[in-house]
């Protein structure tokens, strides 16, 4: 006789665990991401407010974890698998990867774990080249002024604070003969 291989009604059914690291690279990538963040720094000038941008979207994404696993448990309308992908790439994926872990929310789907992942190394690759010198312009340095800023301020040889005119002046007194003086020899 066949043996049944339905489950027992009587067994609370078991569910998938997320490994302690979730995904591939899992919660370690947030530190790892900081410590790439702050070697750009070092090395490139990363703008402070970078971390600033990534902590709102991050907690931006993180309540929006929260709001779809409670939309998901009560039976509510839901936030849209590619409304929290789209959190996630602009700089909001360390929350949502919080949010995933701690709620186990969106961790039983391959499928959209791949696009998640994804959209973080688009979104890191994109951050280090934007600070990076293979970018247009580097990010934290001073604008560099164009050729047609540059033809409108007039090129002073003076030093700083002191009037052109006076300038020349004393250079014309320095290079001329004083009263009585004689010509330098040729």
């Amino acid at each position: 006789m066949p043996r049944d291989t339905r489950p027992d009604p009587r067994r609370p059914q078991r569910r998938p665990q997320p490994t302690p690291l979730g995904a591939p690279g899992g919660l370690l990538a947030i530190p790892l991401f900081v410590l790439l963040f702050w070697g750009a720094d070092l090395l490139w000038n990363a703008p402070p407010w970078g971390w600033i941008v990534y902590a709102g979207a991050s907690a931006l994404a993180f309540i929006a974890y929260v709001v779809d696993k409670w939309a998901a448990r009560a039976g509510a309308s839901r936030i849209s698998e590619s409304a929290l992908l789209t959190l996630g790439l602009l700089c909001g994926w360390p929350g949502a990867l919080l949010g995933q872990q701690l709620l186990r929310h969106k961790t039983a789907k391959p499928g959209y774990l791949a696009v998640f992942w994804a959209s973080v190394v688009l979104n890191v690759a994109v951050f280090l080249f934007w600070v990076s010198p293979l970018s247009p312009r580097v990010v934290g340095e001073p604008p560099v002024a164009t050729e047609a800023e540059t033809d409108l301020a007039p090129i002073s040889s003076s030093p700083p604070g002191m009037p052109d005119a006076v300038a020349s002046g004393a250079a014309k007194a320095a290079v001329a003969p004083g009263p009585g003086a004689s010509a330098p020899h040729q």
